[in-house]
């Protein structure tokens, strides 16, 4: 490829396949793409109820049923009509349906025309800021006049060929990446039920750990330090002192995510919204952490407007806990399969970082 920064031209993309010269052209997303949304049909969830058929039933986010009909056999592109995703930007606004589908009616239909390429007018819509065009004000909504409208500049037929096809690959390649982790995260999970899980309790969790909650406040977080410190949703910044010499199981004490759990190594802080669980004697944490897989932690929260749930609850759960030379034995084999989890992981993050630096520089 080649690098087209110091050429000036306003009309090409900063890296381009050396074979293809000339400036892309802007058009509307309708002189681009006709818009097939008068043959979607919704199909209300009690209707779809234990009618596992063929064919896929198809929405804002993805694929979220399966029907015994379809209303399209065609390969063409979605993009999201409503939801908060649309700004949110957590998973595709934009994506790919092929052969029989059905579509229901919060997601635009796309039959890209004879000079656009599938793959290509995916990728343009999927790269766009969307918040400009948003006319919902409770719930994020795209609606189809203002959609029409969205420009997207085209190069030519075969130089979006190419593009589609590369990016297209990389999506191929991203899908199976997220593939071999999911199969090491279900791994580890039935792997721990089974030989940690599974046993008979003998002990309660506050026989195993001792639980301590913060004094650090989301105003004593500082941009850089030595210290990390962590909060609901993980890493949130910085603390000159630590609360921890080890490592740590911490769990969510109130708020939307409580009861999840997170591990941490070395010495750290963390913020008000955590409860950090370190070993006592003849405890080795890893294992406690794999047993805590396997205990509803949310059960004990209370509360409605924040939930809330405390270490002196859920502390008399009572969990399977061997002698110290077995529960590392145990935590040990699930390690690694985590090490290993963590390499995939990874390559993963870097396929998707590949993936973006194309989007922000094969396109303009």
């Amino acid at each position: 490829m080649s690098d087209n920064k110091k050429q000036n031209k306003p009309n090409v993309p900063n890296l381009r396949f050396p074979e293809f010269s000339g400036e892309w052209c802007l058009r509307r997303l309708e002189e681009c793409a006709v818009f097939l949304d008068d043959q979607r049909k919704p199909i209300k969830s009690s209707d779809r109820i234990n009618k596992m058929g063929l064919y896929p039933y198809y929405g804002a986010s993805g694929e979220i049923d399966r029907v015994d009909d379809f209303i399209f056999d065609d390969n063409l592109v979605l993009l999201s009509e409503d939801g908060a995703n649309i700004i949110d930007r957590n998973y595709r606004v934009a994506f790919i349906i092929n052969g029989k589908t059905w579509v229901n009616n919060h997601a635009h239909v796309l039959k890209p025309k004879q000079d656009i390429d599938l793959d290509f007018l995916s990728e343009s819509l999927e790269r766009l800021d969307y918040a400009p065009y948003n006319t919902g004000t409770t719930m994020p909504k795209l609606n189809q006049e203002i959609c029409r409208n969205i420009k997207i500049s085209v190069p030519s037929y075969k130089e979006q060929k190419k593009i589609g096809y590369l990016l297209s690959l990389l999506n191929n390649r991203i899908a199976i990446q997220s593939k071999v982790i999911e199969k090491y995260e279900s791994l580890i999970k039935a792997l721990s039920y089974e030989i940690i899980g599974n046993k008979k309790p003998n002990s309660t969790l506050a026989d195993c750990v001792k639980c301590s909650s913060s004094t650090l406040k989301e105003g004593d977080l500082l941009d850089e330090g030595l210290v990390p410190a962590y909060g609901a949703s993980g890493l949130s910044g910085y603390s000159d002192r630590s609360q921890s010499n080890g490592d740590s199981i911490l769990i969510t004490k109130d708020g939307s995510g409580v009861g999840s759990l997170r591990y941490v190594h070395g010495s750290h802080s963390f913020v008000g919204t955590l409860n950090s669980l370190t070993p006592k004697d003849g405890i080795y944490l890893p294992f406690i952490y794999y047993a805590l897989q396997h205990v509803k932690l949310d059960s004990y929260k209370t509360g409605q407007a924040i939930p809330h749930i405390y270490f002196k609850d859920y502390g008399k759960e009572t969990i399977y806990c061997p002698p110290y030379v077995v529960q590392k034995q145990l935590a040990s084999g699930l390690e690694l399969l985590e090490v290993k989890k963590d390499i995939e992981t990874d390559v993963l993050l870097e396929l998707k970082f590949a993936k973006t630096y194309l989007l922000n520089n094969l396109f303009i």
